[in-house]
């Protein structure tokens, strides 16, 4: 319970309805849940056990899993990386795959388990029934349809990394390992990288939202004129407010609609984590998610909670 749980690595987080997080725990191979009163167990997967079975609750199996979604039925969809598929895991812990070819990694649009993808680490689900891939390996962006197991790519040239803004198959992305969506459809994907954050609109055009490709730093400002390192996990509240957690920093930005980006927690450069409801320093986060004023993050091996974000 609280501080008496170990995690390794985690990377990805998640909370349903009912106020339960969900962890990807990575370096076990795991996905974790912590209740409201701080109680950790093991939702699926077994600790320190790779592999890549279908199962119930601890039968079974992934491989170094990194993000997670959840839609509203509670259902969990995970980034499984090594395994390169996707994932379901119902709210009772039922867990199969949804698409992609298991220990197959390829890029291949199509439907279910004819799909291939490369290192997936994160996925998006909206409330219309689709999720966003970040392919990782692939530098894409791809779209699944749940219902029918479709799986097309939306941005992006597979095996081509860069930081060109376009539509389609024109842009070039870099190392995205997060995905957040707005109310109005629109993705956002840190580019850890390249150290910046890209915008997808619904349509496939691709822009620079914050950050200059391939310029590290930590400033605050506005659009391109701030600075991030290695951001990697982003979240979308619901005003349209983007946060990000951004790694090499050991800093939670926030970015506003309109583009500006401060820095409400953290000491750039302080990669450790402080106790408390406001932690004067972070130790590289990686996921992060916002319910009403409070943000989780995923840190080092463990799980930081901030109160009364703005």
């Amino acid at each position: 319970m609280g501080s008496l749980a170990r995690f390794r690595n985690p990377t990805g987080v998640v909370t349903d309805v009912s106020g339960n997080l969900f962890i990807a725990d990575t370096g076990n191979h795991t996905i974790r849940k912590v209740s409201p009163a701080g109680v950790v167990s093991t939702f699926a997967g077994l600790g320190g056990v790779p592999g890549s079975s279908n199962g119930t609750g601890t039968a079974a199996r992934f491989n170094s899993p990194k993000g997670l979604t959840i839609d509203g039925a509670g259902n969990l969809y995970v980034a499984d990386t090594g395994n390169h598929v996707i994932r379901k895991v119902t709210s009772v812990g039922v867990v199969t795959n949804v698409a992609g070819g298991t220990g197959l990694p390829g890029s291949f649009d199509g439907i279910g388990a004819a799909a291939r993808f490369k290192s997936p680490a994160a996925v998006a689900a909206t409330s219309t029934g689709v999720l966003y891939v970040a392919d990782t390996g692939n530098y894409t962006l791809r779209k699944l349809v749940v219902s029918s197991g479709q799986v097309t790519t939306i941005a992006g040239s597979a095996g081509i990394p860069g930081t060109a803004d376009g539509t389609g198959a024109t842009a070039r992305l870099g190392t995205i390992l997060g995905l957040g969506v707005d109310s109005a459809g629109n993705i956002y994907a840190p580019d850890y990288y390249y150290s910046t954050i890209r915008k997808v609109a619904p349509t496939g055009v691709v822009t620079t939202f914050a950050g200059a490709p391939g310029v590290r730093g930590a400033i605050n400002g506005a659009g391109t004129s701030a600075r991030f390192s290695s951001p990697y996990g982003v979240t979308v509240d619901a005003a349209n407010n983007i946060y990000v957690s951004d790694y090499a920093n050991c800093l939670l930005r926030k970015i506003t609609v309109t583009g500006i980006v401060t820095s409400p927690v953290g000491t750039s450069g302080l990669c450790k984590f402080v106790p408390g409801e406001a932690p004067a320093g972070l130790n590289m986060p990686t996921g992060l998610i916002k319910v009403g004023a409070t943000v989780y993050l995923t840190v080092g091996n463990g799980v930081a909670r901030v109160s009364n974000m703005p």
